[in-house]
């Protein structure tokens, strides 16, 4: 994770606020913002549906929002970030929508490392590996590291790897 403390994290994708909460557990983390493409989504946090809904709704430093994160990182920001952690897309070739397409590229990337302070880190989540997408991370940022995440799924007596992709945007001086 990022060094610095009073962290300002942009979470693009709330689903079941796993990975809001995972941002949430360090105490440096200062700020979670996540942007929901679903209304509905929010809702069912708003009524108590999702499992993580009262941790993350008694947690001053969340915030949930409705938008498409893609389309947001593809402007110019409005605000920067310390880290943007995607939990969106199953993988960079498997996508949920047509919103994210452009984001996967190493143009996409760019735009995505502007939302980030000097030494911001973007990470992305994926189900599979990607090398199409590792090289455009690398065409975008300095600083590039993929790491494989292999898991036992006990309950259906299978294991499996999923993969991280971390950009880290050039620091300041």
């Amino acid at each position: 994770m990022h060094p610095g403390r009073d962290l300002k994290v942009l979470v693009g994708g709330l689903g079941l606020g796993c990975t809001a909460r995972a941002a949430l557990g360090s105490d440096r983390v200062a700020s979670v913002e996540a942007v929901e493409l679903l209304p509905q989504v929010i809702g069912w946090l708003d009524r108590g549906l999702v499992p993580l809904a009262q941790e993350l709704k008694t947690d001053a430093r969340f915030r949930a929002v409705p938008g498409d994160v893609f389309k947001r990182l593809s402007r110019p920001p409005q605000r920067r970030y310390d880290l943007i952690l995607i939990d969106v897309d199953h993988s960079p070739e498997e996508r949920l929508g047509g919103t994210s397409r452009s984001f996967y590229t190493a143009e996409g990337l760019a735009l995505a490392k502007g939302h980030l302070e000097p030494g911001g880190m973007l990470g992305v989540w994926s189900y599979a590996e990607s090398g199409p997408f590792a090289e455009a991370l690398r065409r975008a940022f300095p600083e590039v590291r993929v790491e494989p995440v292999p898991f036992a799924n006990k309950s259906a007596g299978t294991a499996r790897t999923d993969w991280l992709y971390f950009g880290l945007a050039q620091r300041a001086g």
